[in-house]
């Protein structure tokens, strides 16, 4: 089975929270037509969410809704 590249979209973004900065990662599979979200803390701890979204700006706008709900 070949690999598939993944898609990052350009709404990833860096994003100050309480002092401190996360990565919002919204990426899918070439063959996928879903964003995935993953919030990333560093390079050793990071957030993949189980929901999928219709577009990368949907999943952009939920990512930061949480984090502003967190």
């Amino acid at each position: 089975m070949a690999g598939f590249e993944m898609i990052v979209s350009d709404c990833s973004q860096s994003v100050s929270r309480n002092g401190a900065v996360v990565q919002v990662r919204i990426y899918r599979l070439e063959h996928e037509r879903d964003w995935s979200v993953e919030i990333a803390e560093s390079d050793d701890l990071a957030t993949l969410w189980d929901t999928t979204y219709s577009s990368e700006k949907f999943a952009l706008q939920a990512a930061l809704r949480a984090l502003e709900a967190g």
